[in-house]
């Protein structure tokens, strides 16, 4: 099983990678909110960690939409480009 905190240190990890660093806190809050930091998470509608569509993933992901590391690695490029506004988490916190 893959624990909260390592799932944490992974993402300031990438984020910090992708110079995106600032970031950190409001992902961690979102994560939180969208999964509870819970790798396995579904709403029938949305899946993993970071809560993605299928649409979302088929446009965005990249391998199993189930692997947390995954699942942040295509986050932190989305949150690159801008797209934070896909998580309805993080346009709750705004």
């Amino acid at each position: 099983m893959i624990s909260e905190s390592d799932e944490k240190d992974y993402l300031r990890e990438i984020f910090t990678y992708m110079d995106i660093a600032d970031q950190i806190p409001i992902a961690q809050a979102v994560i939180a909110c969208e999964s509870g930091f819970n790798w396995n998470a579904s709403n029938g509608i949305s899946f993993g960690i970071a809560q993605f569509t299928p649409d979302t993933w088929a446009d965005f992901g990249e391998g199993d939409i189930m692997n947390p590391h995954t699942q942040i690695r295509v986050m932190a490029k989305m949150w690159k480009k801008g797209l934070q506004e896909r998580w309805d988490c993080f346009r709750a916190m705004q």
